[in-house]
């Protein structure tokens, strides 16, 4: 999908594609107290620190990521969304729920994926196997001009405009109307999306990269 629609003009005729339309891309400030109240022991002082320059650099986080290359995105693409079939020799999966697809950097979709669906014993030591099976479906597909090194940089600036997923997931698990097994479901990806963030080393694509120190 992510390279069907690379770069494609008739993506911006769509009124109702809109341009990095994230449900996650507002961190409301309200809620940062609670926040790491709740989970920043959890998280460790790298992942946290990271979250603090993530939230300071948000503006800048979201113009680097107008400058690249785009595609259609699903937008919230987590495990709940992809049905699998077929056989092992010949695999088939079907993507669901297009409700938040906007037209953006094709990384936000792995790095949702990767970063809130995948428990950390999982892909830990498999980051870069994963970025290139991605990047070498890219290229099959037809992209062209796309290095591997501008892919993993991507990755890392997905994984920083995805982190502030966890300030939203908290806000909704705090209305008391949320089922216990949804607010656990967003317990598991608040604190995955931090901890993949800092796996993948995704401060390098800070705009400023002195507000994390290594």
């Amino acid at each position: 999908i992510h390279a069907e629609f690379w770069m494609d003009p008739g993506l911006e005729e769509h009124s109702w594609l809109p341009p990095h339309g994230f449900w996650f891309a507002d961190p409301k400030a309200e809620l940062l107290d609670d926040f790491f109240a709740t989970y920043g022991v959890r998280f460790g002082p790298a992942a946290c620190q990271l979250y603090q320059a993530v939230l300071e650099q948000n503006n800048a986080i979201d113009a680097a990521l107008a400058d690249r290359p785009w595609t259609l995105v699903h937008g919230d693409l987590r495990a709940d969304n992809v049905l699998y079939g077929g056989t092992v020799e010949d695999p088939a999966s079907v993507i669901i729920d297009w409700s938040w697809a906007s037209r953006s950097m094709a990384s936000i979709d792995i790095a949702f994926l990767i970063g809130g669906s995948t428990p950390h014993v999982q892909r830990l030591g498999r980051h870069e196997e994963l970025l290139q099976v991605w990047h070498g479906s890219l290229e099959k597909g037809g992209v062209r001009n796309y290095s591997l090194a501008d892919a993993r940089r991507d990755l890392q600036l997905a994984a920083l405009r995805c982190m502030t997923t966890g300030l939203a997931m908290h806000g909704f698990s705090m209305a008391p109307d949320t089922p216990v097994r949804v607010a656990l479901f967003m317990d598991d990806a608040i604190q995955r999306h931090a901890a993949y963030a800092v796996e993948i080393e995704a401060w390098q694509a800070l705009p400023d990269p002195g507000g994390f120190k290594v």
